[in-house]
């Protein structure tokens, strides 16, 4: 899978999480709705801290540091 792909796809997590998590959070009752945001930022936060290793582990000749130095 090229990394480019990769990239987005977390990406993509990460908005879905976002997106999909603010409807749910919506039908909460007040009290739990800063919880409910909590849990949301830091699954958002894990699900983009994986890709960035992901990302880093996988990446060019240079030791695999620069995301943009991989693809042209």
């Amino acid at each position: 899978m090229r990394l480019e792909r990769i990239v987005w796809m977390f990406q993509g997590l990460v908005l879905l999480i976002f997106f999909l998590g603010a409807f749910l959070v919506s039908l909460l009752p007040d009290p739990m709705q800063t919880i409910g945001w909590f849990i949301i930022v830091l699954l958002a936060a894990i699900v983009s801290a994986v890709g960035f290793l992901l990302v880093r582990r996988g990446g060019n000749d240079s030791g695999g540091r620069y995301i943009w130095s991989t693809t042209t």
